[in-house]
């Protein structure tokens, strides 16, 4: 990701095997331009901001419309890492599988626990905080299991997931 003066392209790309290479490339197929809001501020306009994170949910949009029965794999950095966009990529007929870096220090939460009937004030948003992820890798009876994948020149790797 390259930033210049608050701008922000967002590039969705297809994975194609080309034959006169041994690697896949990535291919791009649709390019939005993100501007930040001071960007946006600056330039006037009247329509509300949009954040990187709208601009992709309405992206997905765009390429489940083209594409409604091909698995969608959405590979994003730590900067996408947002419940708004998982959400979306859960969403009916959506159907999208997110894969982000996700930090080990992140505050998971549980559901909020039911409203009580005749209940006063805002519905709470979470519940009670969860174990870091830190945590979970360190204890004995976390349920790790064993994989193997394709990783840089074909070699096979074991991971723990």
């Amino acid at each position: 990701m390259v930033k210049a003066f608050g701008l922000k392209w967002v590039v969705m790309a297809v994975l194609v095997r080309v034959p006169w290479s041994g690697r896949v490339w990535a291919l791009p197929f649709l390019t939005v331009l993100a501007p930040s809001a001071a960007a946006h501020k600056k330039a006037n306009t009247p329509r509300a901001h949009k954040t990187s994170i709208d601009w992709v949910r309405q992206m997905i949009r765009v390429v489940r419309r083209w594409w409604p029965t091909r698995a969608l794999v959405l590979v994003v950095d730590g900067g996408f890492a947002a419940v708004k966009l998982a959400l979306a990529c859960t969403a009916a007929g959506m159907e999208v599988t997110l894969v982000s870096r996700w930090r080990l220090d992140a505050g998971l939460y549980h559901l909020p626990p039911p409203r009580r009937p005749g209940q006063r004030g805002k519905p709470p948003k979470k519940g009670g905080r969860q174990r870091k992820l830190s945590e979970w890798a360190h204890r004995s009876d976390t349920p790790w299991q064993e994989i193997e994948v394709t990783w840089y020149r074909g070699l096979r790797r074991k991971l723990l997931v």
